[in-house]
């Protein structure tokens, strides 16, 4: 009898035993426990994120903290903690140095809820070879918490697998304390799997152009309610060259093709906000009314942009509508009322999930019913900007219910209306805006509002990660106020330039797009309207980039038929450059086989001068070489007569320069009389070359 009870007994056991995966084995332990580790980072920020230092203090500094068994304490300044600041995730990378069990993985986190959160998941990766890794396991963590608190994850994949390389994934959405790493595991192999094979997991490309029922480029128009309220009232005449390429005070054609307007970021007259900044509490219903009454205003905004869209029609003579955007508000999780929105004596309220969701309904059947009642002839509601630039898992414990919930809201609401995400660069939830239930999302580089830390190569590695992720991207200029002055224009333009150029370059200038570019109404209509010729450039190089026409290479160079009497001194040959950068911005260096060659301050003018006696042909090379680091080399050819030609080349800087003196032309050129330098060298060994190399700045205004 007792023999039946002890076998009963071990039988029970063994069935428990067998009920738990192989990954939780008694025998798994922190295999990573003293050895060293490198850290990768889930995207490339070595020109932004990776730069930014606070009161002095750098971050990512490897102290070997992740993996010496220590607990730091709870408190910011506790020391023992690795401190990651932004850059999608980090990894941390192990060779293990032979093949090893491998079951699970966690780590030691401090969540203290003032910017330093808890990551809202951890991923396992693995691979025998170093190079090939897998993802055998992801787990989302428990990353709210209104109080600080220690997390402490260990996570059992669902079998233990055979590898000699581990990298443990987590989130790093702004700033991660972490005191330790851990990968559990033994060299007991007998009950480990092989790791399945590694995927490829290739780029899903950009987010093209036309695809989001034909939207393409978006300007962003900030209105609404302003303690300055003429800076969120956007008239006809204001919304006119946005929708519509204006030059010399005529329309030639169709500029933007879609308008969303977006709240002016202020406080409302409840002292809340339409979205999520910092500590400042959310808008109630009277501010959100405020806000759709003045989108809807008769005079102003969508009603001035249906005025403006008709002028420019008749203008052009088509029957195009522009498409409108129309924002939803962020309705802030808070425990105060937000109003009645149905109408039965008591106040909503914006707590939960349900209850934010709510709130949005009301609004989008509110807006849309505004819109319709209008009956805009010229103008069509085309979808939804979201207000919100994250989905932060670590904000309120339900954000990814809300967020899901609240985007099938207005596509039951309105179907087919498009809703767009627009996250600011590598913000929490800008991977995963399609799991979200987004129809489209653009991305923020930000490089302009960080210039402090931010440097022009991060728009190369912002390419690299929207063409991953499926984005589209907003190009964006600093706020109108920066353009007041002529350091200001140089600086700024030439950094919206920057934006410009590395669209044109690694092709983004395909991408769907938004541009951001301030209030009241905007730095581009400063562009258009100001009397200066650089910001009248830029307004016209937005339009060739919004129509895909831009060129921001090194131009070509030609002059047409150029023929030169013999021993005629200085003689002005005029160039056409094919590109559309600014010319005083371009490096222009010219020589010649058998004469003397100075470009002129335009960069569209050469003083030539054949050799002494010399008749027959010439070629005037032109080298080129953009701010951009962009090169280009045109051959000019000339004919050197020994009689008069018909015609001599025409000058369009003053009066014709062929019979002038040296001595006059280089005043002329730089305004005091001084010689330009000139460049001898000996071309093939049979005549004299020279070359006149300048770098030419726009001139400050006075």
């Amino acid at each position: 009898m007792k023999k039946i009870k002890f076998l009963s007994v071990v039988l029970v056991v063994m069935a428990l035993l067998s009920a738990l995966p192989a990954s939780a084995s008694a025998d798994d332990g922190n295999i990573v426990q003293g050895r060293e580790y490198t850290v990768e980072f889930g995207a490339p920020t070595e020109y932004s994120y990776r730069r930014y230092t606070e009161n002095g203090e750098s971050f990512d500094v490897d102290k070997g903290y992740l993996t010496d068994g220590k607990y730091a304490g709870e408190k910011l300044d506790s020391p023992g903690y690795y401190k990651a600041f932004r850059s999608y995730t980090r990894f941390i990378c192990f060779d293990l140095g032979r093949e090893m069990r491998v079951s699970g993985y966690g780590g030691s986190f401090l969540h203290y809820n003032s910017g330093v959160y808890a990551p809202a998941y951890l991923k396992l990766w693995l691979s025998e070879d170093g190079e090939h890794y897998v993802c055998v396991s992801r787990t989302d963590t428990e990353s709210y918490s209104a109080k600080p608190v220690k997390r402490n994850y260990r996570f059992n994949t669902e079998t233990p697998y055979k590898a000699r390389y581990v990298k443990v994934e987590f989130e790093c959405g702004v700033f991660v304390w972490c005191d330790e790493i851990c990968v559990y595991g033994s060299d007991d192999l007998s009950m480990a799997s092989v790791l399945p094979a590694a995927e490829e997991v290739r780029d899903k490309g950009i987010y093209p152009q036309g695809k989001l029922g034909g939207i393409s480029s978006i300007i962003k128009m900030y209105d609404g309610y302003y303690p300055d309220q003429s800076k969120a009232d956007n008239t006809a005449e204001e919304l006119l060259p946005y929708i519509a390429y204006v030059e010399d005070g005529e329309i030639k054609d169709t500029m933007f093709d879609t308008v969303a307007f977006v709240p002016c970021h202020t406080d409302y007259p409840s002292g809340g906000r339409l979205t999520k900044s910092g500590s400042k509490p959310g808008a109630v219903m009277s501010d959100w009314e405020l806000y759709a009454s003045r989108t809807f205003h008769e005079e102003y905004n969508i009603s001035a942009l249906d005025k403006a869209a008709k002028q420019r029609n008749d203008a052009l003579g088509i029957d195009e509508k522009v498409k409108v955007l129309l924002t939803v508000p962020y309705p802030m999780a808070q425990d105060k009322p937000f109003g009645d929105i149905n109408g039965d004596g008591k106040n909503e309220y914006t707590r939960t999930a349900a209850e934010r969701i709510a709130v949005i309904e009301w609004y989008v059947k509110k807006v849309c019913g505004l819109f319709d009642s209008r009956s805009f002839e010229n103008v069509e509601l085309a979808g939804f900007y979201w207000y919100a630039e994250t989905v932060g898992l670590y904000e309120t414990p339900d954000e990814y219910e809300f967020t899901t919930g609240a985007i099938e809201a207005i596509h039951t609401i309105r179907p087919g209306s498009a809703v767009i995400f627009d996250p600011f660069y590598l913000s929490v939830g800008f991977d995963r805006w399609e799991e979200y239930g987004f129809d489209g999302a653009v991305m923020q580089p930000n490089l302009v509002f960080r210039l402090d830390y931010t440097t022009t190569p991060t728009l190369g590695e912002f390419a690299q990660t929207i063409a991953k992720y499926g984005l589209g991207v907003e190009i964006e200029t600093a706020e109108p106020g920066k353009f007041g002055d002529a350091d200001g224009i140089k600086e700024y333009g030439e950094c919206y330039e920057d934006y410009l150029y590395y669209g044109w370059k690694t092709g983004y200038m395909n991408a769907l797009q938004t541009f951001y570019q301030g209030a009241g109404p905007g730095t581009l209509y400063k562009f258009y309207a100001s009397d200066d010729a650089y910001m009248n450039y830029l307004y016209r190089l937005t339009y060739l980039y919004i129509k895909k026409r831009a060129d921001l290479g090194a131009p070509d160079v030609s002059a047409g038929d150029v023929s030169v009497q013999m021993n005629k001194k200085r003689v002005a040959i005029d160039l056409t450059l094919s590109g559309d950068l600014y010319s005083t911005d371009l490096t222009l260096e010219v020589t010649a086989l058998h004469g003397k060659c100075q470009i002129l301050a335009s960069n569209r003018r050469v003083l030539y001068t054949p050799e002494t006696d010399y008749v027959g042909d010439d070629v005037i090379t032109v080298k080129v070489l953009t701010k951009f680091g962009e090169t280009s080399e045109s051959s000019v050819p000339v004919k050197v007569v020994g009689e008069a030609p018909e015609e001599t080349p025409s000058a369009d800087e003053s009066a014709p320069l062929s019979a002038a003196s040296e001595d006059q032309s280089s005043a002329e050129e730089n305004g005091s009389g001084s010689k330009l330098p000139l460049i001898a060298g000996i071309a093939a060994g049979i005549a004299a070359v020279t070359a006149a190399a300048f770098v030419i700045r726009r001139k400050k205004k006075k």
